[in-house]
């Protein structure tokens, strides 16, 4: 009994121990977190190679064609431009230069989005 005691006025009890490994672990993942890099910054009108599908909306319900899918290129500032068909494997990367535009079965356009 004197033993248990003497552990607890010099603090090497169970839940010493367990709050001692909990500081530890606190003051550890704080200190990682301090050197983590800030992300950079996505707005869309800061960077030269962002994608800007929303400058090409007009084309969804066109018919395919090598024209408009350059003037898709050209105005939505895109260095790459994918053309997916319905059931047509695909990568799932973003690219935030590339612009995707999904075509249905007859040939229209469904949709503009950069990725």
């Amino acid at each position: 009994m004197n033993e248990l005691k003497a552990r607890r006025r010099h603090g090497s009890g169970p839940l010493i121990s367990l709050v001692r490994t909990l500081a530890l672990c606190a003051g550890t993942l704080c200190s990682i977190a301090g050197c983590a890099t800030a992300p950079e910054n996505t707005d869309t009108d800061t960077r030269e190679d962002q994608c800007r599908a929303d400058l090409s909306q007009w084309a969804v319900g066109q018919v395919i064609n090598d024209a408009i899918v350059n003037r898709i290129q050209v105005e939505s500032r895109a260095s790459q431009v994918r053309r997916l068909r319905p059931g047509q494997p695909m990568t799932r990367d973003f690219r935030r230069d590339r612009v995707n535009v999904e075509i249905d079965n007859a040939g229209r356009i469904q949709a503009v989005a950069c990725g």
